[in-house]
């Protein structure tokens, strides 16, 4: 915020402003010289960016190509087809937010972080769903891929489901209770 408020309200010229001021005006010097007309035409261009794809034409923030090499076969369209009861990992897309929406802002996520979290999502979805889904391990082809099939689970998988949530909140508990003073020392330090 601040440094877009020095850049159009800043009184001094910057060096191409300077060596512009007595040349003739051609639209390239205008555009360095004039800060606002600048940010102006960067917003419009900006908000078409993102207006077009998300509202007049959604089709562009999602390419399932993968599934037009042969739209009659149905394994290939649940696991690479982007929308609807599919496992989403052929898709391509030219938004920039249907890339990074998970994460809440690209700008505070680092490069290091997106690379992990996108070679897990290749590792996961691209090779390891896929050659799971295809050979059947233990009947994994009968679970409707992105349906709720919370109606459909045995009170022996419900106990499996919560033990492995009270689980995950026993190891902050442990964390706390064992070292929790240790922890307390280093966050003051």
């Amino acid at each position: 915020l601040i440094a877009i408020l020095r850049t159009l309200h800043e009184r001094k010229l910057s060096l191409a402003e300077i060596s512009y001021k007595n040349e003739s005006r051609n639209l390239k010097q205008i555009f360095l010289s004039n800060r606002l007309l600048f940010f102006f035409i960067i917003s419009i261009i900006s908000f078409i960016y993102e207006w077009f794809p998300l509202y007049i034409m959604p089709i562009l923030a999602y390419f399932s190509w993968m599934c037009w090499i042969n739209p009659s076969n149905n394994f290939l369209a649940q696991s690479t087809a982007v929308r609807g009861l599919a496992i989403g990992g052929g898709g391509l897309t030219l938004d920039w937010y249907t890339l990074t929406k998970y994460l809440g802002s690209p700008l505070i996520v680092p490069g290091s972080a997106l690379m992990n979290i996108a070679f897990g999502f290749v590792l996961i979805m691209w090779i390891i769903v896929p050659i799971v889904y295809g050979t059947n391990v233990r009947s994994f082809t009968t679970l409707p891929i992105g349906g709720v099939i919370l109606t459909e689970f045995t009170a022996s998988s419900l106990v499996t489901a919560f033990t492995l949530f009270a689980s995950i909140t026993a190891v902050f508990v442990q964390t706390l209770l064992f070292h929790g003073i240790d922890i307390w020392r280093q966050f003051r330090t």
